[in-house]
């Protein structure tokens, strides 16, 4: 039995899953999900885009669909995964303030990139604090994937991964939402991973297998969605890749105890090893549901949503020139944000004994400027640190992920030899007293590691 569904909508999912593309069409109805079909589409970046257009619009005829905008579910080490804790804002407050932050958040450098951001609903469990995920994508790479569909007639009504898509599934399951999660995705070597617990609202990376063991990766995410919270050390795996005798030290748990089984299905579905793309397809179904977030440009949203009878069609684009001259309007006033923060603070210390000493609005406006100056000191600390990792690390070692945060930075990644980098990290400059928060695990391309040092 489904929670949260109250009327029968179709979606399409396609997943990006290796050099394939697999698409799941079903239907989201009171009763349950029914799965109106499965398929795979081989090698798309290799084939001229019309060609696997035209299997795709035959697979669409062969589920009973004539149209049906997609949702794509693109590979997670396509995207950086960002959770911030922001002050209390408006929604555009809060906008401008991720959209400053972007270019301190991702490592493509000058590249152009595309965000989207949401607030989680487990959000931080001090009330002063807004908890905030956000996803960055080079917009090379987010156009590339919408030239080639639209090359191929599918139009895309949004571009996710696969943490947003499994977070939309998991939301229609009646009896998995408080409860601690953690997917694996497993394709070949890669995995990725979701998950969400009382202390961590949504949780997500992607890790190579070829660096490091299916348990230690596990363990390592347990660690990561725990925070300060126990969580059962239980995972469901997903995908093609999954061992047939996973030696994880975890307990496995059912992927339809977190997934809603369907209750009808056609061809050869697989819930577990179709779990993304159908996720994708209930989060193509139910817009509204789970993290919703989508790295498609709005210019390249389907405009069927822009069809109106022809007297009508002056006055929509009337209506849109005027909120769009006022949405550029905001979009400038939004980039002098910091700078009004700054004058209108100076403004109020200029004024203050004509404040009572408990006034909340200047106590709130000096909160604000205070946190966004912590950010600014913040971001130039964190590349000091970046700048020096990468200039100490030997060519022997490679980062597969870097944790900062004020007073700690984590390591994680393989080496030839992992017992040098305590000595390599401590005659840094930037970071002292480093140890491995976990054992050097000996793989096929070296010794995984976990390094955690205290900021200077």
């Amino acid at each position: 039995m489904l929670g949260r569904v109250y009327a029968g909508s179709a979606g399409c999912g396609i997943a990006v899953r290796g050099a394939d593309l697999v698409a799941v069409a079903l239907r989201v109805q009171r009763e349950g999900i029914s799965v109106l079909g499965r398929t795979r589409i081989p090698r798309f970046e290799e084939r001229p885009p019309e060609e696997w257009g035209a299997e795709y619009e035959g697979f669409l005829l062969e589920c009973g669909i004539e149209k049906l905008d997609a949702t794509l579910c693109i590979p997670r080490e396509d995207v950086v995964w960002r959770t911030l804790d922001l002050p209390p804002m408006s929604t555009r407050e809060l906008g401008s303030t991720v959209a400053w932050q972007v270019p301190d958040l991702h490592p493509f450098g000058e590249d152009a990139v595309v965000h989207d951001w949401v607030r989680l609903a487990g959000e931080s469990d001090d009330s002063t604090q807004r908890r905030i995920a956000a996803i960055i994508a080079r917009s090379a790479t987010i156009n590339a994937y919408a030239g080639r569909f639209t090359a191929a007639g599918i139009p895309l009504s949004a571009c996710t991964i696969a943490a947003a898509a499994l977070d939309a599934a998991a939301s229609l399951h009646a009896t998995s939402p408080c409860r601690p999660i953690l997917v694996a995705d497993i394709e070949g070597t890669r995995l990725e991973l979701y998950g969400r617990s009382p202390g961590t609202p949504v949780w997500s990376a992607a890790i190579d297998l070829g660096g490091v063991t299916l348990g230690g990766a596990l363990r390592l995410a347990l660690e990561g969605l725990a925070g300060s919270e126990e969580v059962p050390a239980e995972v469901a795996f997903a995908g093609s890749g999954i061992p047939s005798d996973p030696e994880t030290g975890l307990s496995d748990i059912p992927l339809r105890d977190i997934l809603p089984e369907p209750v009808r299905t056609v061809g050869d579905f697989d819930l577990v090893r179709d779990a993304v793309p159908y996720a994708t397809a209930i989060a193509a179904a139910r817009p509204r549901s789970g993290l919703r977030l989508n790295l498609l440009p709005a210019g390249r949203w389907p405009s069927k949503v822009f069809r109106p009878v022809a007297p009508t069609v002056a006055l929509v684009v009337a209506l849109g020139l005027v909120v769009g001259a006022q949405l550029a309007r905001g979009w400038f006033q939004d980039r002098s944000y910091v700078e009004r923060l700054r004058e209108e603070t100076a403004r109020l210390e200029a004024d203050a004994a004509s404040f009572a000493p408990n006034n909340a609005a200047a106590a709130d406006l000096g909160d604000r400027l205070a946190w966004l100056r912590h950010r600014r000191n913040r971001a130039t600390h964190d590349l000091v640190t970046l700048r020096e990792i990468s200039q100490i690390l030997p060519a022997s070692a490679w980062l597969t992920g870097l944790k900062l945060d004020d007073s700690t930075a984590v390591l994680t990644g393989v080496a030839t030899t992992a017992d040098p980098l305590l000595g390599i990290v401590n005659a840094s400059s930037s970071l002292v007293a480093p140890r491995f928060s976990m054992a050097p695990a000996r793989g096929d391309r070296g010794e995984s590691f976990q390094v955690e040092a205290t900021r200077r």
